[in-house]
C-alpha cells in the first residue's frame, strides 16, 4: 500500500476514534486490497472508541474463515459489506437471507457484477427478477417441449413409412456407443455389476420400444437424436429445421430455469460480436426482425430463440399469454435503477426492447 493509502486508512480510523498504541503500525503491513476490506469492515460495524488490536483480531478471524468455512448470518453481512454492499437495515437483511433466499445464491450477483452492486436492495431486486424470469421461461419452454413431442408424434403417426418402432431401433443403433438406450430407460432400471438391468415390468417395452413410449418418457434434450434423424430423411420440412436448429439452446435454457440456477449471470454481458448460434436459426431470427444488436447477448439470444419457436409451434392464444407474462417481468425489472450504462441496466433495457417489438 502506498504512503498516501496508509495515511488515508489511519485518518479514517482516527476519525472513528479507534485506539492504537503504535500509531496503527499493523495497517502499514496490509496489502491495499486487505486494507480496503478492513476499512469497509470497520465502516459496517460502526464501532467507535475501540482498540485496533481487538478489531484486527476479529477481522483476521473472519478473513480466515471466509475462505474455507461456512459463515453465520452476521458473518454473511460482513462479507457483503467488505465487498462494497451497503446494508441499511441489518435485521431485515438477515431475515431475507434466512427466510426468503440464501447467501450463496445472491452473492453470485456480487461476484458477476462487482462494480455494479452497491446496495443490498439491489440484491433483493435481482434475485426477484431472476426468479420471476426463470418461472416464465420454464413455462414457455415446457409449452415448446410439449409442442415438439406432439409434432414429432404426428409425423410418425400419419406417415406410412414409419411404424413407430424402427425409428427407435435406428436411433439407438446410431447412438449405441453413448449407451443412449440405457439413458432413455434409466428411470426404469439400474446398473448392477457394470451392466444395465431393466425392471421386470418394463422388459417387454425395453426389448421392443415404441416411439410414443420414448417420447412420453424422455426429456427435451434426449429428443434431439430423433429430431436429427427425421430431419435427415425429411430435409424439406421447415418446422423440423427450426426445431433442430433451436432444440439445444432451448433445452439448455429450460434446464437452467428448471434447476433454479440463476440466469442473471455472465450470459447477460454483451459481446463484441454476435453470439455463436446455428446459422439457420440466426438467419430466421433476422428475417423475423429480431434486433441484430440484441443477438450479441447470450441470454437474449436464448430467449429470442424460445420466443421464435414458441410462436411457431403453439397456439396464438397461448403465445400471447406467455408474451404478456414475459413483458410483465420485464416491466417489473425497471422498478429499481442501476448505474446507467452498466451491464444490468443495459440488459434490462434490451430485454424490454426485445419484448416491446414482439
Amino acid at each position: 500500500m502506498t504512503i498516501y493509502d496508509t495515511e488515508q486508512i489511519k485518518s479514517f480510523l482516527g476519525l472513528r476514534q479507534i485506539k492504537s498504541n503504535d500509531d496503527f503500525k499493523a495497517v502499514e503491513t496490509m496489502s491495499t486490497d486487505t486494507a480496503i476490506k478492513f476499512k469497509k469492515y470497520v465502516e459496517y460495524l460502526g464501532n467507535k472508541d475501540e482498540n485496533i488490536d481487538d478489531l484486527l483480531k476479529r477481522f483476521n478471524d473472519y478473513f480466515e474463515k471466509e475462505n474455507d468455512s461456512k459463515l453465520n448470518s452476521r458473518e454473511q453481512l460482513y462479507w457483503l459489506a467488505i465487498h462494497g454492499v451497503t446494508i441499511s437495515d441489518k435485521r431485515s437483511a438477515i431475515d431475507f437471507l434466512t427466510k426468503r433466499n440464501y447467501f450463496y445464491k445472491i452473492i453470485q450477483y456480487v461476484k458477476y457484477f462487482p462494480e455494479e452492486i452497491d446496495d443490498f436492495n439491489q440484491l433483493i431486486d435481482l434475485s426477484t427478477i431472476d426468479m420471476e424470469l426463470r418461472y416464465v421461461i420454464l413455462k414457455a419452454a415446457l409449452d415448446v417441449e410439449h409442442a415438439i413431442k406432439t409434432f414429432l408424434s404426428r409425423i410418425i403417426t400419419n406417415s406410412e413409412e414409419h411404424d413407430g418402432y424402427q425409428i427407435v431401433t435406428d436411433v439407438f443403433n446410431c447412438k449405441a456407443e453413448d449407451n443412449f438406450k440405457e439413458k432413455i430407460f434409466s428411470p426404469f432400471g439400474r446398473y448392477k455389476d457394470g451392466y444395465f438391468k431393466i425392471d421386470d415390468d418394463c422388459k417387454e417395452i425395453y426389448d421392443h420400444p415404441s416411439f410414443w413410449f420414448v417420447i412420453e418418457n424422455t426429456t427435451l434434450g434426449k429428443i434431439t437424436p430423433f429430431v436429427i434423424y427425421l430431419s435427415q430423411i425429411r430435409p424439406q420440412n421447415k418446422t423440423l429445421k427450426s426445431i433442430k436448429s433451436s432444440i439445444y439452446s432451448i433445452s439448455k435454457l429450460r434446464n437452467k430455469a428448471a434447476h433454479s440456477n440463476g440466469i442473471l449471470n455472465e450470459d447477460i454481458k454483451k459481446l463484441e460480436n454476435t453470439v455463436g448460434t446455428d446459422s439457420y436459426m440466426y438467419q430466421a431470427l433476422l428475417r423475423d426482425n429480431f434486433n441484430r444488436e440484441l443477438l450479441k447477448t447470450p441470454l437474449l439470444v436464448q430467449i429470442s430463440i424460445l420466443i421464435y419457436l414458441h410462436r411457431e409451434l403453439t397456439s396464438e392464444k397461448m403465445h400471447i399469454h406467455r408474451m404478456d407474462e414475459l413483458k410483465d417481468v420485464a416491466q417489473r425489472s425497471k422498478r429499481i435503477r442501476y448505474k446507467t450504462g452498466s451491464t444490468i441496466d443495459r440488459f434490462i433495457s434490451d430485454l424490454n426492447l426485445l419484448l416491446t417489438k414482439k
